[in-house]
């Protein structure tokens, strides 16, 4: 029975972080916010030519397995891994004036642009951050997703990291890491670690 109920989990799971990316809105020209799908697109460019191996660290409820991929990765299985960092756009019509904007400086110096929500009862991205390098070149960017209803609730945080390599930046980890919670069901935490080896 628990075998059971860790592969029903899954599923949900799954569908949760491959099968919930809602029809994308047709891209604006005039960017107000971090351009998320144009960071992923540029990703998927520079990956589908580019050998590496994937490495996966999937865990839920303290449960876990390491899940290893073979080096040749085309556009549509990038694509594919990435679909749900694309349910953090918010440069949408609908959010042109949600968010406000602002610069600061980590304690290591990093300097960032952040976004934040600014009706805090209002669902969908609550904030995002972007790390930049002292030329400007992006170096990471981190995101907090929120969904509920009278059935369903869900936190999610995704980060995606680049590392400096002679190529220029190149994408050296990403992770999502949440919770998703179904009226009369336990509460499912889970998280997903990637890393890339060029």
């Amino acid at each position: 029975m628990p075998a059971l109920k860790w592969a029903s989990n899954q599923l949900i799971i799954c569908g949760l972080l491959l099968g919930l990316s809602c029809q994308q809105e047709n891209r604006q020209t005039d960017l107000v916010y971090f351009d998320v799908n144009g960071f992923i697109e540029q990703q998927i460019a520079t990956l589908k030519d580019l050998p590496c191996d994937l490495e996966k660290n999937l865990s839920m409820d303290d449960r876990g397995e390491i899940m290893n991929s073979e080096s040749s990765k085309d556009s549509a299985f990038w694509a594919h891994e990435f679909i749900v960092f694309r349910d953090h756009d918010i440069n949408k019509p609908v959010l042109r004036d949600a968010y406000t904007t602002s610069k600061g400086t980590d304690e290591a110096g990093n300097r960032f642009d952040q976004y934040q929500l600014r009706d805090p009862k209002q669902l969908g991205v609550r904030s995002m951050k972007v790390y930049y390098d002292s030329e400007g070149k992006i170096t990471s960017w981190e995101s907090d997703y929120r969904e509920e209803n009278v059935l369903y609730s869900s936190k999610r945080l995704v980060r995606m990291d680049l590392e400096k390599s002679e190529n220029g930046y190149l994408l050296n980890s990403y992770s999502v890491a949440g919770y998703h919670k179904l009226v009369f069901k336990d509460t499912v935490h889970y998280q997903v670690m990637a890393k890339l080896h060029y």
